[in-house]
């Protein structure tokens, strides 16, 4: 409508309105940028028990029990799953806006694929390791692969000063 004076004029025209139903709102993006990421660290875990059930089933695991009296390599692995579904279980308490921070998000990203490193290194500590499971059984995680990393590199070290 515009005014001129005391006189009003109309202007009439066509309108184009386009709806696109199918665009995400943002809390469905952030929603959605967090459920990745759980289904992501679902599947790293999963993956972790397969390798290391295939493990527990190995030769190396049944020759490892004729030491170890206490020997139920498939408990170690049941352990192993539930210490990194506790950690997924921490991730799935945040709220879907933490996942919107890049250093919080990247932060969740590295620990779920540290996760299944230190889970691999608990069993594969007790795989070739002298002590018992029951007492790799109660290790945590982190501690289990600090304790491989550093049997690695005191391997690492004879084997360099007996060369």
């Amino acid at each position: 409508m515009v005014r001129s004076g005391n006189n009003v004029h109309s202007v009439v025209g066509s309108v184009r309105l386009n709806v696109n139903l199918k665009v995400a709102t943002c809390a469905e993006l952030v929603s959605q940028k967090k459920s990745s990421h759980l289904q992501s660290f679902n599947l790293l875990v999963d993956e972790l028990v397969r390798e290391l059930t295939e493990l527990a089933e190995g030769p190396s695991a049944t020759e490892r029990c004729l030491n170890d009296p206490d020997c139920k390599p498939k408990y170690l692995v049941e352990k192993i799953e539930g210490d990194c579904r506790a950690i997924l279980k921490e991730h799935e308490k945040l709220s879907a806006d933490k996942y919107l921070d890049d250093a919080v998000y990247r932060s969740l990203v590295s620990e779920a694929l540290e996760v299944k490193e230190a889970g691999r290194d608990k069993f594969l500590l007790w795989l070739h390791g002298a002590e018992e499971a029951l007492l790799i059984k109660s290790r945590l995680l982190r501690a289990a692969q600090r304790e491989r990393a550093m049997t690695r590199a005191r391997k690492a070290i004879r084997g360099h000063v007996s060369r």
